[in-house]
C-alpha cells in the first residue's frame, strides 16, 4: 500500500495505491461518497481494496478535491471538478500500470459520479454502482435533516452535512440523477462497459430494476447486507459488508 499525490501539483489529489499480489490481472479505481458517508464507508473501501489486490488487481483509492487530504477547502468542492478528479485517477492508474482499460467501483454519490464519467469515456471495462444515489434531491434531504444550522454561511456558502460548502455545490448535487446516464449506458451502440448494480436496500431496488433492467450488458443484484456508509454508534464507524465486498471482488476478478 503506497500513499502519494496525483494530478497537477497545484491541485494535487491524495491517493493510495494497493499493488496486486502475484500477477496483475486488471486495475480498479474506487470512488467514495461524500460527507459522513465518505467517513463511514472509508473502512469498507479499504477492506475492498485489500481484497481486490489479493485477487491480482491494481487498486487506487483517492480523495476528491476539497475532501480529505486532497487540495482545497470544503468550499472548493464542485461536481464538475469531482468528475474531472475521477478522470485524473483513471489516467494515473493507467499510466502506473500500463493497463489501457480500467474498472470503476463507486459507492453512493461515488457511484453516481462514476456513472457520469463512464458515460463519457470508452476505456471502462466494468462499472459497479454500489447503492448509488438515484436522485440528488432525495440524498440532500437526508443530509439536510442533520443541519439545523444550514443557513450558516454567506450568500455563496452554506452548511451541508456539517461542512461549509458553496451553495453552487448544493445546486449541482440537487440536479444529479442516475437517469441522466441511463440512455447512454442502455444504448446497444455503447458496448464499452459492463454495468453492475449492487443494492442492499430492497425498497429502492425495484425502481433501479425498472430503470436499468433492459440495459444490455447490465446485471442488477440485490442482497441483504449492512450499509457501510451508515455509522454504527458502538464503533463510531461503518460496518464491514462482507457479502457485498465478496460480490464486488467476484465481479472484478471474474
Amino acid at each position: 500500500m503506497t500513499a502519494f499525490f496525483l494530478g497537477q501539483t497545484e491541485r494535487a489529489l491524495f491517493g493510495i495505491h494497493h499493488a496486486p499480489r502475484g500477477e496483475a490481472v486488471g486495475a480498479v479505481v474506487l470512488c467514495n461518497s461524500w460527507g459522513r458517508e465518505y467517513q463511514f464507508a472509508h473502512r469498507a473501501l479499504r477492506v475492498l481494496a485489500k481484497r481486490l489486490a489479493e485477487r491480482g488487481l491494481h487498486v487506487l483509492r483517492f480523495d476528491y478535491s476539497g475532501v480529505g487530504d486532497s487540495w482545497g477547502h470544503t468550499t472548493d468542492g464542485r461536481v464538475p471538478q469531482w468528475l474531472d478528479d475521477i478522470d485524473t485517477a483513471i489516467e494515473e492508474l493507467r499510466a502506473m500500470t500500463g493497463n489501457g482499460r480500467v474498472h470503476l467501483v463507486g459507492i453512493r454519490l461515488g457511484g453516481l459520479l462514476a456513472a457520469l464519467v463512464t458515460a463519457r469515456r470508452r476505456d471502462v471495462d466494468q462499472l459497479v454502482l454500489w447503492d448509488p444515489i438515484t436522485h440528488g434531491t432525495d440524498w440532500l434531504a437526508t443530509m439536510e435533516q442533520y443541519d439545523a444550522d444550514a443557513a450558516i454561511g454567506s450568500n455563496d456558502t452554506m452548511e451541508l452535512d456539517g461542512q461549509l460548502v458553496s451553495r453552487a455545490l448544493r445546486n449541482e448535487l440537487a440536479a444529479l440523477s442516475l437517469s441522466q446516464v441511463r440512455e447512454t449506458l442502455a444504448d446497444a451502440q455503447y458496448p464499452y462497459a459492463e454495468l453492475r448494480l449492487l443494492w442492499t436496500q430492497p425498497e429502492t431496488a425495484d425502481a433501479v430494476r425498472e430503470t436499468f433492467g433492459d440495459t444490455p450488458r447490465a446485471e442488477v443484484r440485490v442482497m441483504e447486507d449492512v450499509a457501510p456508509w451508515l455509522e454504527d454508534p458502538s464503533i463510531w464507524s461503518g460496518l464491514i459488508p462482507v457479502k457485498s465486498i465478496a460480490a464486488v471482488a467476484a465481479w472484478m476478478a471474474g
